[in-house]
């Protein structure tokens, strides 16, 4: 589905973002895409969020949903690497406790 604006990352996951003026040529696609990719979509009107559209988990579709969506974070995100888990260590060993608790 063409998309003006193209995705973005929001709180690690990725939205479609797409205008107003598009959806509407194209909202059939989006309402079969949303639930199927688990993915929401971010109508903008005038450059503005206006609309966030996103799958309505039901339980008997939540483990499907949430197994597609975990699938397909999985393929985006990678597992961190040795670098990343050695500076997260590092940067935990520098913070110390204050000195004197606080009361």
């Amino acid at each position: 589905m063409p998309s003006p604006r193209g995705l973005v990352q929001t709180d690690g996951m990725s939205e479609s973002i797409i205008a107003l003026v598009d959806a509407g040529k194209q909202l059939l696609e989006i309402v079969e895409r949303v639930p199927s990719s688990g993915e929401p979509v971010i109508l903008i009107k005038s450059g503005e969020r206006v609309v966030r559209i996103v799958p309505i988990v039901t339980p008997d579709n939540g483990t499907a949903g949430l197994i597609a969506f975990l699938q397909n974070w999985r393929a985006r995100v990678p597992e961190p690497d040795e670098q990343f888990s050695a500076a997260a260590h590092e940067s935990r060993a520098a913070i110390r406790p204050p000195d004197v608790p606080r009361e």
